[in-house]
């Protein structure tokens, strides 16, 4: 009795030891991400924005491609020149023409007043749809973020295209889901581009059809409006847009991890690994959970593993799906870590790896409690 008593005692005195210290890994781990988030912020955007003369420097490439007549949208030079007395240097447009249908209306307002509705907008857009998905207090931590600071201060896309990521996967009708992806598709294609093997596995035929007539009303736009020559000029100018990248070290900066590689010159190889892996995940995870969560995260890390770039302000709907995942005592030290370099954005091509990792684990071992 009195053994079986201190051995109980020991077993309660050891559960208890374990706890605490997941409690101080948890702790450590979570202030290090608030250290880390607060250190990009202040370097990587304020000093930034500071040295600058010019504020949300990705919206005056944006506001100029709006404003110039097409057939100069994809000529870097004539942009430019177009542009350089309202608001000067600009640098190239990188993005389809479907992505014009959104910008051309702000292109019709002064530069102040565009910009101020774009941020405006897109901002509340994005607190809408995240305000479904997670509570206030996730939503005040993730709103603090780098990625989501990043994207207000350039005035990126990312906010919308997060909205329609965040929509996308939540709204309760067939159409509506596969039509805000598709618009999302238009808009930045790279975001998204696993949105048919999400789909597929899920079954979802309606939404994946809504999808792609969503995607083909907006290029038949283009089409009707400018014609075919813009789609060729787009596909023309990559390359110079990707020797940019190069020149200017953005990719280098990058949060996938084929950028890691990029030195090395492995990002193909890596890429295509990534590419699959992804799949996977996205697979996985859309045949066997309706977490919306979960989705919202393998779509977007999925995406992120295949990509040979992207930028801190492109996980805008991957903060969302994370946040909840770094505030979760009850989490895993995998998931803690992963969610807290993609939350600061510090060593993020190794967050993404982890927090993919963590996701696939978690649903092959519920399908496994699940097999007979």
């Amino acid at each position: 009795m009195g053994r079986g008593g201190k051995d109980t005692a020991q077993t309660a005195g050891n559960r208890g030891s374990g706890v605490d210290a997941r409690k101080l890994i948890w702790g450590y781990i979570l202030l290090l991400t608030l250290a880390c988030a607060g250190a990009v912020i202040i370097v990587g955007v304020i000093m930034k924005m500071a040295a600058s003369p010019r504020f949300a420097g990705d919206f005056t490439v944006f506001w100029a491609a709006a404003k110039a007549p097409i057939a100069d949208v994809y000529n870097w030079s004539a942009l430019e020149r177009s542009q350089v007395d309202a608001i000067g240097k600009v640098g190239p447009f990188a993005y389809p023409p479907t992505t014009l249908l959104l910008l051309k209306p702000f292109g019709l307002l002064p530069f102040p007043m565009a910009l101020g509705s774009w941020v405006v907008i897109s901002s509340i857009l994005f607190l809408a749809a995240a305000r479904t998905l997670i509570g206030w207090r996730e939503l005040a931590l993730a709103i603090l973020s780098p990625a989501i600071v990043i994207a207000v201060a350039t005035g990126q896309t990312s906010l919308i295209v997060g909205a329609l990521i965040l929509g996308g996967l939540t709204a309760p009708g067939a159409v509506m889901r596969g039509a805000m992806i598709g618009i999302a598709a238009a808009i930045k294609p790279q975001m998204v581009f696993l949105f048919p093997v999400a789909f597929i596995a899920a079954r979802d035929w309606r939404a994946l059809g809504s999808a792609f007539a969503a995607g083909a009303l907006a290029v038949g736009a283009t089409l009707l409006l400018w014609g075919v020559q813009p789609w060729f000029d787009w596909l023309a100018s990559l390359p110079q847009f990707t020797e940019v990248l190069r020149q200017t070290g953005i990719g280098i900066r990058s949060v996938t991890p084929a950028s890691l590689a990029m030195q090395a010159g492995l990002e193909t190889p890596v890429m295509l690994v990534g590419l699959v892996l992804g799949a996977v995940l996205v697979w996985k995870v859309f045949r066997t959970s309706l977490e919306p969560l979960d989705r919202v995260a393998a779509l977007c890390l999925g995406g992120l593993l295949g990509l040979p770039y992207a930028l801190s302000y492109d996980m805008t709907a991957l903060i969302v799906a994370i946040t909840p995942m770094l505030l979760n005592r009850s989490g895993t030290i995998i998931s803690w870590a992963g969610a807290g370099m993609i939350f600061s954005t510090t060593l993020s091509q190794v967050g993404v790896v982890l927090a993919s990792i963590d996701i696939f684990r978690r649903h092959w071992k519920a399908k496994m409690r699940e097999a007979p």
